[in-house]
């Protein structure tokens, strides 16, 4: 994909910029849209575009498409997925257009790289081999931490909400799931979700990050199947580097 150079933007527009990372990072699975992406900044579409290309020196379509393919790259591995599903998994409309998006942003085709096997991931965090997947219903709070692990060689996989989140974990490949402790979206919250995950996959393990601690809230956190609860940025970063270590990816 054609790049041109990064222009200065003021800390203000970088904040915009990493907003509109977040929400691709969160609904690239959808059929996701310029005026989509501006409307959940409240921004106007042509500006966000512009900031877009400005900062990054590269399109906010092109964007999207890299985080599709990686994702899509992951499942590439896996041959009881179908194009179909993997194509509906990562956010692509169909077929047609997952194979052309693949064979544009990694040079091979979906086909190829499946019958080679080598990772034919493109450059970028969601190429590294560990990815965890992160449920919090406001992303922007948290790119302190997503830095943290992407310096530690962790990918981060963003969902807003439980539903969103369980069916991106039936088709595997995460080594970790981290969740806010309560959020608008999901009356439940991370305890909730916790319950959930260990009833569907025992074996995956379960952080809940939040504003503040307490003992009650430790207590529903252990009931519901989490392995910890967690306050302070190292402290999570230092969690998950440790588990990842300790359990592989969990593949249904």
């Amino acid at each position: 994909m054609a790049q041109s150079t990064p222009k200065p933007i003021s800390p203000v527009a970088w904040k915009i910029v990493l907003r509109v990372e977040d929400v691709v990072a969160a609904r690239y699975r959808e059929a996701l849209t310029l005026a989509d992406i501006a409307r959940a900044v409240e921004r106007h579409p042509a500006y966000v575009s512009a900031l877009y290309r400005r900062a990054r020196g590269r399109t906010l379509s092109s964007f999207i498409a890299e985080v599709r393919v990686r994702h899509a790259a992951s499942l590439l591995q896996w041959d009881a997925l179908t194009a179909l599903q993997i194509a509906a998994a990562s956010g692509f409309g169909s077929v047609s257009r997952f194979y052309s998006a693949f064979r544009r942003v990694t040079g091979h085709s979906p086909r190829s790289a499946r019958a080679s096997g080598h990772d034919q991931t493109p450059p970028g965090p969601s190429a590294l081999s560990v990815v965890v997947a992160w449920i919090d219903d406001a992303p922007e709070n948290n790119i302190r931490e997503r830095r943290g692990l992407y310096a530690a060689g962790i990918a981060v996989d963003c969902f807003v909400d439980s539903a969103q989140a369980l069916r991106a974990l039936r088709f595997g490949g995460y080594a970790l799931v981290i969740t806010d402790y309560r959020r608008n979206t999901d009356a439940h919250g991370g305890p909730g979700l916790a319950h959930a995950i260990r009833a569907e996959f025992p074996n995956l393990p379960v952080l809940i990050y939040c504003g503040y601690d307490s003992p009650a809230r430790r207590r529903q956190a252990q009931q519901a199947g989490a392995r910890g609860l967690f306050v302070r940025p190292e402290e999570l970063v230092g969690a998950v580097v440790s588990t990842v270590r300790q359990d592989p990816p969990v593949r249904k």
